[in-house]
């Protein structure tokens, strides 16, 4: 089995030690190739905004904000985070619980857009300069699962559009709204329902102009996120099927009448992460052997708690301790192993029964697709440290391998409770 060249390299630099048990492993080039995508799929004049939530490492964000990307934030933490990270104002500000408090002090210096949640939200912003727009729930059905279909009726996010008259009077008395914003869900399983949900805020923004009390001030459009992870431009859910989609459905959103924001998180950074694990022990019982490993729900918070919908992909182990063979998980049989994390509750497994050789005490197993919605979830259960983070390109990784985040003091970790 051939040894991982990340963790080879990053070993040989002195970025990996004996006291490193974990280490997310991010390729620059593949964050580069999924923004290229992105900003080739939309008009020039679109802005493209990278939800921090997704990913929220700084050595991240600011190779994303030297791209000239825009940042978007689901919490006045996050939109701190992206100020921290270079973006400046460049950003887009979303949370269906902004304090008082925190509206005033982002008033200092507004984001580019402030998607406001609810009429409520909308009457405490101050007059200004600030650019508001209001987040419509388009009240569609979903096609994902239940945790992630923001665009359903009862969703906690926006104001539902079969509230149209009200909204309409929102944008009569409020000369401070430019904008509509929509986020049909995530992770969906196909593109249509995010589509259909932007005609209907095409829609919406043609009759709110064509109102006299308004007179045309809507100028942008906010589509959100919510596409999945693609390597290629013909895969049936990729960015470029998603445009394609959109010019002939909502031809209007691409004839120069609004201006375009997009909000797309996993997209830009599931396949650019990876995650390495040393094993520490292999435990047979009577029913299977465990493998266990130093990250598990700590990090995979949904994989761990839900299985049905979400699955770690286990790349592979080498026997000198530095690999990434290809060994996927397989079908549920006698010999296969269990990988499971360090967490103190029977229930933090990253995969059951996974077929191939048991690695040994001392390997590393390589989790794929990690770079989105993973670490950015983590839980502080047992407080365990949050692990090194290395940055590489992929073209010429041993010119570029590098330390992007050390790995937590055990002081670090406990902080939090201190």
């Amino acid at each position: 089995m051939s040894a991982d060249p990340v963790l080879r390299a990053a070993v040989d630099a002195g970025l990996v030690g004996e006291a490193d048990t974990t280490v997310i492993l991010y390729d620059l080039d593949v964050l580069e190739r999924q923004v290229r995508r992105v900003r080739s799929s939309f008009p020039p004049s679109a802005l493209h905004a990278v939800a921090v939530k997704s990913n929220p490492l700084v050595c991240v964000l600011r190779e994303l904000a030297n791209l000239g990307m825009y940042a978007e934030a689901a919490s006045a933490e996050e939109l701190f985070l992206a100020g921290v990270a270079g973006f400046g104002n460049r950003t887009v500000w979303d949370s269906p619980a902004k304090t008082a408090l925190e509206i005033e002090a982002a008033m200092a210096d507004p984001p580019t857009l402030i998607n406001v949640d609810s009429f409520a939200e909308l009457d405490r912003y101050p007059p200004g300069h600030a650019r508001l727009g209001l987040r419509i729930n388009p009240e569609r059905l979903p096609d994902t699962i239940s945790s992630l279909a923001t665009g359903v009726a009862g969703s906690k996010f926006g104001v539902p559009i079969s509230q149209h008259s009200e909204i309409l009077e929102a944008f009569d008395r409020e000369p401070r709204l430019s904008a509509l914003h929509v986020h049909s869900g995530s992770n969906s399983r196909s593109l249509q329902p995010m589509v259909d949900g932007v005609a209907t805020m095409v829609e919406l923004a043609d009759e709110i102009n064509g109102r006299s009390a308004t007179g045309g001030r809507i100028d942008t459009i906010d589509i959100g996120g919510g596409l999945r992870y693609t390597e290629h431009a013909d895969d049936t859910l990729s960015v470029e099927r998603y445009a394609d989609m959109l010019t002939s459905q909502v031809p209007r959103l691409f004839d120069g009448s609004y201006r375009i924001v997009t909000e797309f998180g996993r997209f830009h950074h599931l396949g650019a992460g990876r995650t390495a694990t040393r094993v520490e022990y292999v435990t047979p019982s009577s029913q299977h052997t465990n493998v266990v490993v130093h990250v598990g729900a700590d990090s995979f918070v949904r994989e761990v708690y839900d299985s049905e919908h979400w699955t770690v992909r286990i790349a592979g182990s080498d026997g000198d301790g530095l690999g990434a063979a290809s060994q996927a998980p397989g079908e549920p049989n006698p010999v296969g192993f269990n990988v499971v994390g360090p967490l103190c509750f029977e229930g933090d497994v990253l995969a059951r029964s996974v077929a191939g050789a048991v690695p040994e005490p001392g390997d590393w197993l390589v989790l794929e697709d990690t770079g989105a919605n993973t670490f950015s979830l983590w839980s502080r259960h047992c407080s365990r440290a949050f692990p090194a983070v290395v940055l590489y390109r992929s073209s010429d990784i041993e010119a570029t391998v590098r330390l992007g985040k050390r790995r937590e003091s055990v002081a670090d970790a406990i902080s939090i409770w201190t």
